[in-house]
């Protein structure tokens, strides 16, 4: 009875370890300072009915492990395709204090057959999940759940066809989400043994795989073997560039041989929408096989919404293709998130069975951002500070939880143009200073600020950003997230001194160049004339740019003896250099004649400097005034000598294209710019000098692609020749499209040599070159130049470097009997041994014959002349060969030798 017994236990233990698990992860929300609950999901082999687990021992990872049992399909998971079931354990667990955890389970074992896991044992090999959390401060960083996977982890591929997945993790707490493929586990930082990436498994060009670390996309293109194969990736999930989460996901891709293509998804796969914008994306259905069918689904964030969530509009089922669908979303301001939202369109035929085929995705990133604060305005609160305001409610005032937080305020002195980039607001941070950090302040139905920090006659400009944030059980703020920026609103807090807006060239030359300039004087409302009476009187001064030797014009002064008759004054500097230098002015100001009142910035012509290169010309505007130039028309002198308008620049630079080496070209540049103040014109126009150049073939061509062949790519060494075959091919993905003339082929005798100059080989000769290095010798390195009709060389082509591949081998008899025939021992084959050390000894240990020449060359005889006696020699031979990288490699030969006369 007790043999009974262990035989029964034997027979309904073993299923316990069975073939079993497929795929995996653990999840887990926060919903206590110290409590979580933890899900973990596990996709098994459905067939495997003896393996079938209905509870988990997890481990938490504070010291403590629980039996937690299965809660879907009433407790019994539920069937999917392709021999699948899905299983979810769900349990609550309370730590004992706020610091990082790892939850993991162990279960054995995994799916049998799995191809780049111990194969052909992979059933033996333990199934090992974990997820790392952190748990923080609830009331001052906020609650951390880890990321959803809405993507199954179980996918089909075919061979021969690129496959794409991505487990679409969706972080419900707006945290930055990275990915990295890892070696699937056994244990605790075990890895799996015998385990190969899937393009380890027949290796080849098209057989490769990718992980986007940012997005979560796997790609392997193209998988060359049916079967099954497991990858595992960790999901870490970032807050404020601190990790902590980490979530290891495996997977199974299961490789079928397919007779059809996989769907085609055409849509947009970045889009980024103000808060409010009802989003409508378009989606094109087709497949390259038109009797398939096609359903499609989407899954993401979005998706999961309570209200205001994302829908798929598309038929239901299996729809014979093309048919059009789309992904429709109104966006609300609780859904503006730093991050994009990610969702997977997932389209999937009917070519495996009436409901389940070959799938491909499409991953759309939307990012929902806040609206711009509206009817920004400032103006000067007397001599204390300028106000700013702007418009109360603000569009997303009123937003769910009260995630609307207040408003920063950013400042800069001088006007810029910033464009809106709904996809990049961080744009602003390197150009302006924020000088409040956070502000609800109303009054007469608007918001506002009075900024004190401030002088007169400084331009300020200002921009106003609306914040949101999650809070904590306290109220405190985390997860910030800012909006586009309003428009720039500037003001000058005190105009009382003359300002200049004129700095341009009327003439250009080297010594009867002009300048015209010109000033306008304080504005009546800003400047005392009762405490600063009259005379008025302006000088001007001039210095060559950036000497700050300023000298006086004679005949600039200009003196008004009220304020009222002082107006705006014009000048023209004559007589100067203005094709070779830029000139800087500064105007003094005075009242009662002659004393000085405030200092007024100085301003700068706008000079035009060009660097020649191949077919084009690069313009450069250099300038330095008090008023922001915020655009350029740049000139360009045709045949007639009459300057057209060519083009228009944002920055101080313009590129002049498609031009013919060796002409002269002309150009001059028209500045737009402005203060952005009241009272003063807009725009301030003022020109360059005119410059010429002549553009010059100075850019070297494309570096070649280097390709070396030797006698070690061929299976047998043979023959005499041991010539290195180089051959190259143009870079077509460069930019430089010119054809070079001829080549530089250079070699290194090893890495750390210098490149030495072989030939230079016309281009009119075919692609290629041999060189011998040596006798017995290819170990070297090689690069190849391409040059120009000019004489200008590219950079070096890739470094192709090669080694020596030694053979040797020794025959065990020869004949010294001077017949003609075998009388000399020598190497049957002799290929890349630098030198030997071959010594033969006798059946007493006597040596009778030594060398370090590879040839050998024995002829039997002794060192004295006298032949050996017949008979079996033993001898030994340390064989050297010099690699590229300068190391002599040695191995040792031994052997016996008949000696037959």
């Amino acid at each position: 009875m007790r043999y009974l017994l262990i035989t029964v236990l034997a027979i309904f233990c073993f299923p316990a370890f069975a073939s079993h698990n497929r795929a995996g992860e653990i999840t887990y929300q926060q919903i206590g300072p110290l409590t979580i609950r933890m899900t973990v999901t596990t996709y098994t082999k459905d067939s495997s009915k003896g393996a079938d687990r209905d509870s988990l021992e997890i481990f938490w990872g504070d010291g403590l492990s629980e039996w937690v049992k299965r809660v879907n399909g009433s407790g019994k998971g539920v069937t999917l395709e392709n021999d699948v079931k899905l299983n979810k354990y769900t349990a609550d667990h309370t730590y004992p204090g706020r610091s990082s955890y790892t939850i993991s389970f162990l279960d054995p074992n995994r799916s049998a057959n799995i191809l780049n896991i111990n194969y052909p044992r992979s059933e033996d090999i333990k199934f090992y999940l974990s997820t790392k959390l952190t748990l923080l401060d609830l009331q001052f960083q906020g609650r951390n759940n880890s990321a959803e996977l809405l993507q199954p982890p179980i996918d089909i591929a075919c061979v021969g066809q690129p496959f794409i997945h991505n487990p679409n993790a969706y972080d419900p707490d707006g945290d930055s989400l990275s990915y990295e493929l890892i070696i699937p586990l056994q244990a605790d930082g075990e890895n799996v043994p015998n385990y190969l990436f899937p393009d380890q498994i027949l290796p080849g060009p098209t057989n490769l795989i990718f992980l986007n670390k940012l997005t979560g996309d796997f790609i392997w293109r193209n998988p060359p073997q049916v079967g099954e194969y497991n990858i595992a990736m960790r999901i870490n999930e970032w807050r404020e560039g601190v990790l902590i989460n980490s979530i290891v996901r495996d997977m199974q891709i299961l490789v079928k041989d397919c007779k059809s293509r996989p769907p085609v998804i055409d849509m947009v796969q970045e889009i980024c929408v103000i808060a409010g914008t009802e989003i409508n994306i378009p989606i094109a259905v087709s497949d390259p096989d038109i009797n398939q069918k096609v359903k499609l689904t989407v899954s993401g964030g979005p998706l999961n919404f309570a209200t205001n969530k994302a829908e798929l509009i598309a038929p239901p089922d299996f729809t014979k293709v093309p048919y059009a669908a789309s992904l429709q979303w109104e966006t609300t301001c609780n859904h503006i998130a730093k991050e994009y939202y990610q969702i997977i369109v997932r389209a999937v035929d009917n070519s495996i069975g009436d409901t389940f085929g070959l799938a491909t995705l499409k991953t759309v990133k939307i990012k929902v951002v806040g609206p711009p604060p509206q009817n920004v305005t400032a103006k000067a609160e007397n001599d204390s500070g300028i106000k700013v305001e702007w418009q109360s409610p603000y569009d997303c005032e009123v937003t769910n939880d009260d995630y609307f937080f207040g408003f920063s305020v950013w400042r800069k002195t001088q006007s810029i143009d910033l464009p809106v980039d709904t996809c990049n607001l961080s744009s602003l941070r390197n150009i302006y200073t924020r000088i409040v950090f956070n502000t609800k302040q109303q009054a007469n139905s608007k918001y506002f600020i009075v900024d004190k920090d401030v002088k007169p006659n400084v331009t300020y400009c200002y921009r106003v950003i609306g914040e949101f944030a999650l809070k904590t059980a306290s109220g405190n703020p985390f997860k910030k997230v800012e909006s586009i920026y309003s428009d720039e609103v500037c003001i000058q807090l005190k105009r009382d001194i003359p300002l200049l807006t004129k700095v341009s060239v009327a003439n250009t030359g080297d010594t009867n160049g002009n300048m015209e300039l010109k000033w306008t004087k304080p504005l009546i409302i800003d400047f005392d004339t009762l405490k600063f009476p009259a005379p008025y009187k302006t000088e001007l001064y001039s210095s060559l740019a950036g000497a700050n030797q300023f000298t006086l014009i004679p005949g600039a002064t200009k003196i008004g003896n009220t304020f009222s008759t002082w107006v705006d004054t014009t000048y023209t500097h004559s007589n100067l250099n203005t094709a070779n230098q830029r000139y800087d002015y500064q105007l003094k100001f005075y009242y009662s004649n002659d004393i000085e009142y405030k200092p007024v910035p100085n301003a700068s012509s706008v000079y035009l400097t060009i660097e020649s290169s191949d077919k084009q010309n690069k313009l450069t505007f250099n300038y330095a005034t008090p008023w922001a130039n915020k655009n350029f028309e740049v000139f360009r002198k045709d045949a007639n000598g009459v300057f057209q308008l060519i083009g228009k620049s944002t920055s101080n630079t313009y590129v002049d294209l498609n031009l013919i080496n060796e002409e002269n070209y002309c150009y001059k540049v028209k500045s737009l710019g402005t203060y952005s103040i009241p009272f003063i014109e807009n725009p301030l126009i003022n020109f360059s000098q005119e410059a010429c150049s002549k553009p010059v073939d100075n850019v070297p061509p494309c570096p070649p692609i280097l390709n070396v062949k030797t006698i070690c790519d061929e299976e047998v060494l043979q023959g005499e020749e041991v010539k290195n075959e180089l051959k190259w091919t143009l870079d077509l993905s460069c930019t430089n499209i010119e054809s070079p003339t001829s080549f530089n082929i250079y070699y290194k005798p090893t890495v750390d040599d210098q490149p030495i100059l072989l030939q230079s080989q016309s281009s009119n000769l075919t692609f290629h070159f041999f060189h011998q290095p040596d006798t017995n010798d290819i170990a070297g390195c090689y690069t190849i130049t391409a040059v120009d009709q000019n004489g200008n060389e590219s950079i070096m082509s890739n470094e192709v470097c090669i080694d020596n591949c030694p053979v040797y081998d020794l025959p065990n008899t020869f004949t010294p009997n001077k017949d003609g025939t075998n009388d000399i021992y020598k190497p049957i084959k002799n290929f890349f041994i630098s030198k030997v050390d071959f010594k033969v000894f006798n059946e007493w240990g006597n040596k009778v014959f030594e060398t370090d020449n590879p040839s050998l060359n024995w002829d039997g005889n002794l060192t004295n002349g006298r032949p050996v006696a017949d008979g079996t020699y033993y001898y030994t031979c340390i064989t050297f060969v010099r690699l590229s990288s300068g190391i002599q490699s040695d191995k040792i030969l031994k052997g016996y030798i008949n000696v037959i006369r």
